[in-house]
């Protein structure tokens, strides 16, 4: 559980500075930053799951 807060904050921290280092163009700091923010909503809806019912605990850790 730890390691998703965890992730919840440095994602976009690793996104921000991957955007400053690889996006170049417009297009390409779109694509980074969509991805990114997939990242962290695919890490949110498992962090919410594993709250809402403890049958997802064992995904989770």
């Amino acid at each position: 559980m730890v390691v998703f807060l965890s992730l919840l904050l440095i994602v976009p921290l690793v996104g921000f500075l991957t955007i400053l280092v690889l996006g170049a163009t417009l297009r390409r700091a779109r694509t980074i930053a969509l991805a990114f923010s997939v990242a962290d909503t695919v890490l949110a809806t498992v962090l919410l799951l594993s709250f809402l019912g403890s049958w997802f605990d064992p995904f989770v850790g």
